[in-house]
């Protein structure tokens, strides 16, 4: 038994696939099982599936925007707090915490330019 071609929503007659020009491939993941897939299928069905992988990735950067302001917080009230003195001031520096400028300006080197 052959599968029956589902409905046109722009025409209201069966597909006409590889016909009409709102027939597109799709290359990717499957936005809700995560499985990759190569499919052909009307655009405006891609364009859900499309729509879906992104409030996906929207939802995704939402969590990463609130660890990011949960951080700050925390280090905004320890450095209130070190300015306050409540919390001792860390006498050590790590190389990463190091600046990447010269501690002096004696190390700066004199402008290129003609001489006065």
């Amino acid at each position: 038994m052959a599968k029956k071609k589902p409905a046109c929503p722009h025409i209201g007659k069966p597909c006409l696939e590889h016909g009409c020009t709102h027939y597109v491939q799709l290359h990717g993941r499957d936005p809700q099982t995560g499985e990759p897939m190569h499919d052909w299928m009307c655009l405006d069905f891609a364009l859900l599936k499309v729509a879906l992988e992104g409030n996906k990735e929207t939802r995704g950067a939402g969590g990463e925007v609130a660890a990011l302001r949960k951080e700050a917080v925390r280090r905004n009230e320890e450095s209130r707090l070190l300015d306050r003195g409540v919390l001792p001031a860390v006498k050590t520096i790590t190389p990463s915490q190091r600046s990447p400028f010269p501690a002096s300006p004696a190390r700066i080197p004199p402008a290129i330019g003609p001489s006065e």
